[in-house]
């Protein structure tokens, strides 16, 4: 997904949905508050913005080498909501427990 871009991410339409369906899953299962350590980069209200989040990534650093909390808001008004919580939700399964969107 990262290499494509918006609107070329290499999934098939079943893939997506697994991806999607197991995500809510386990992000139900984590608490809603949580105590993360300083220094980090906050981010919200992304509302479907791939392009700002990638830049933002780039600006701040990848949430694999710098700690990130991402508050919500992700996909309500944009045009790339669908990759922008496809994006978050792979990384949760790539990064796991430290990584929390």
């Amino acid at each position: 997904m990262i290499a494509h871009g918006p609107r070329q991410y290499p999934f098939s339409a079943d893939e997506l949905k697994d991806l999607l369906r197991n995500g809510s899953e386990v992000f139900l299962q984590e608490p809603s508050l949580l105590e993360v350590p300083v220094p980090c980069v906050v981010y919200g209200d992304l509302h479907g913005q791939y392009s700002d989040l990638h830049r933002w990534f780039n600006l701040n650093g990848w949430p694999w080498r710098t700690r990130s909390v991402f508050l919500g808001d992700f996909v309500d008004r944009g045009s790339h909501g669908i990759e922008v919580i496809a994006l978050l939700t792979a990384m949760k399964f790539a990064l796991g427990l430290a990584y929390t969107p």
